[in-house]
C-alpha cells in the first residue's frame, strides 16, 4: 500500500485497503463483499495510531450505518511501544536530571562502567536498546550486591557471594533470603515514612538504591511478562506504570492505559476481552520466552521492507519496494540457506549473546565502593530520585477531582525521547 499513515485519513486508507484485499465490509455499500456483521478488526500500533483511529472514528460518528463509522474498529495499543515508554521514563527519572549525574552512586557513574565511550550520548540521548541492555545489566549487579549484604548479615564469615556459594546453602534458606529481600531493599509502601524523617537519621544514597531497584524491577517484570507471553501478568504491570508515566509527564500513555484498562475490564465484553488478550503478543519464532508484541512484528516487516530490502540509489523507488515485498521472506529464507551453506548461521545479522560476566564483575567492584545497600546514618546526594509511583498517585487523584469538578485537562506530553528505531532495537532486542 502506498499509503502515508501518519493521518488519520492516512489510516482510514490503510484500514479500507485492508478490508478491501479480504473483501470484507458492508454488502450493502460494496456489493459482493462478506458481511464483517458484528465482527471486530484488532488495530495494533504505537500511541499515535490510536490517537488517529479515534480521530477519524469520532469524524464518523453522524454516519448511519455502524460499518460506516467504521465502529468494528478496536484499537490495541501495541506492547513493544509501551516497553520504550517505560524505558522511557526510566531514563527521564535516573539519567536526564543533570544534577542525578553528579553523585558518587549515580547511574552515569555505572554507564561509565559498563560503556565508558558513549556515557555522553547516553546521558543526552541515549537508544533504546542501549538504556535496556543499561536497565537489565545494573540490575543484575544491583541485586548481587544485594545477595551480599543480606548473606553478610546472616553470616559474618560471607564477606563475598564466592563464600557464601561455598558454604552450600540449602534451598530453604535461599527462599527465606528471597523472601526477605524485597521487603527490605526495594522500596515499598513504608518509603514514604523514612523521607519524613530528619536528614541527619535519613540515607539518602541508600534510599535511591531502593528507588532504583523498584523501577529496575517493574520493567523486568512486564519483559518478562511479555516475553513468556503471559498477559496477566503484564496487565497486572500497567496501573504502577501509569502512576510513573503521570509523574514523568508521559500524560497520553497515562491517559490511554487508563482508558484501555476500564474497557478491558469492564466496558468490552467477555469473547472480545479474550480476543484481546489471546491475540496481544505473536510468537513468530515458536521457541519458548520469544513471545513479542504485534507491533514489534510490524516495525520489523517494515524495516526489513524498507531499510533490508528496499534497494539503494537509484533502485530504491516506492515502486520499486511495492513490488519487492511480498518477496521479503524469500529473501530471508535465502539469506538463511546461504549461512547454513557457508556455515556462518547466526553471524551476518544477529549478535553474538553479550557476555557480561567481566562487565558484572566490574559493576560490582564500583557498587562495593559506595556500598548503597548498606545503612549508614546521614548520608547526603545531590539527586534525591523521586518516588514517581507515589507522585503519580497524587496527580491521578487530583486529576479525577478535576474531572468530577468538570475542570480536567490532560495536559500536554513530550512524547518517547527514543522513538527511532534501528537494527539492534529490532533484531537483537531481546530480554537477555
Amino acid at each position: 500500500m502506498d499509503i502515508n499513515q501518519s493521518t488519520a485519513v492516512g489510516n482510514v486508507d490503510a484500514i479500507e485497503s485492508l478490508l478491501g484485499q479480504a473483501a470484507v465490509g458492508d454488502p450493502n455499500q460494496n456489493p459482493g463483499v462478506n458481511d464483517i456483521k458484528n465482527h471486530v478488526l484488532l488495530v495494533h500500533g504505537d500511541l499515535g495510531t490510536g490517537e488517529r483511529v479515534e480521530n477519524f472514528q469520532e469524524s464518523r460518528s453522524i454516519e448511519k450505518t455502524s460499518c460506516l463509522r467504521f465502529q468494528f474498529v478496536v484499537f490495541v495499543m501495541g506492547l513493544f511501544h509501551l516497553q520504550m515508554a517505560c524505558i522511557d521514563a526510566i531514563w527521564r527519572i535516573l539519567l536526564k536530571p543533570k544534577n542525578s549525574q553528579i553523585d558518587p552512586d549515580c547511574l552515569l557513574e555505572r554507564v561509565g562502567v559498563l560503556h565508558p565511550k558513549q556515557t555522553v550520548k547516553i546521558s543526552k540521548n541515549p537508544k533504546f536498546r542501549q538504556m535496556h541492555n543499561i536497565v537489565l545489566q545494573d540490575g543484575i549487579a544491583s541485586r548481587l550486591d544485594v545477595w551480599r549484604v543480606v548473606a553478610a548479615k546472616q553470616n559474618t564469615a560471607h564477606s563475598s557471594l564466592k563464600a557464601f556459594a561455598e558454604s552450600k546453602p540449602s534451598w530453604s534458606t535461599i527462599l527465606a533470603m528471597s523472601k526477605q529481600l524485597p521487603k527490605e531493599y526495594v522500596a515499598s509502601g513504608n518509603f514514604s515514612a523514612r523521607r519524613r524523617k530528619p536528614d541527619e537519621e535519613r540515607d539518602k544514597v541508600h534510599e535511591n538504591a531502593l528507588l532504583k531497584n523498584r523501577y529496575y524491577l517493574l520493567y523486568e517484570e512486564l519483559i518478562y511478562g511479555m516475553n513468556n507471553g503471559d498477559i496477566g501478568r503484564v496487565e497486572n504491570c500497567f496501573i504502577p506504570w501509569i502512576f510513573i508515566f503521570k509523574a514523568t509527564g508521559k500524560n497520553k500513555y497515562a491517559s490511554h492505559m487508563t482508558r484501555f484498562l476500564l474497557d478491558l475490564n469492564y466496558v468490552f465484553p467477555e469473547s472480545l476481552r479474550k480476543a484481546i488478550r489471546m491475540n496481544w503478543l505473536g510468537n513468530p519464532s515458536g521457541k519458548p520466552g520469544k513471545y513479542r508484541g504485534n507491533d514489534w512484528i510490524m516495525e520489523l516487516n517494515n524495516f526489513y521492507t524498507k531499510a533490508c530490502y528496499g534497494g539503494r540509489y537509484s533502485n530504491r523507488s516506492v515502486k520499486r519496494i511495492l513490488e519487492e515485498s511480498p518477496l521479503i521472506e524469500v529473501y530471508r529464507k535465502l539469506l538463511t540457506k546461504f549461512e547454513e551453506m557457508f556455515y556462518i548461521s547466526g553471524r551476518t545479522i544477529l549478535h553474538a549473546p553479550t557476555l557480561i560476566k567481566n562487565m558484572i564483575l566490574k559493576l560490582l567492584g564500583k557498587i562495593d565502593e559506595n556500598q548503597p545497600h548498606v545503612f549508614e546514618k546521614g548520608r547526603d546526594v545531590e539527586y534525591s530520585a523521586p518516588d514517581s509511583v507515589k507522585e503519580g498517585v497524587m496527580l491521578m487523584s487530583k486529576f479525577f477531582d478535576d474531572v468530577a469538578a468538570g475542570e480536567a485537562f490532560e495536559g500536554g506530553d513530550d512524547g518517547n525521547e527514543m522513538d527511532d528505531l534501528d537494527t539492534d532495537d529490532l533484531v537483537n532486542c531481546v530480554s537477555e
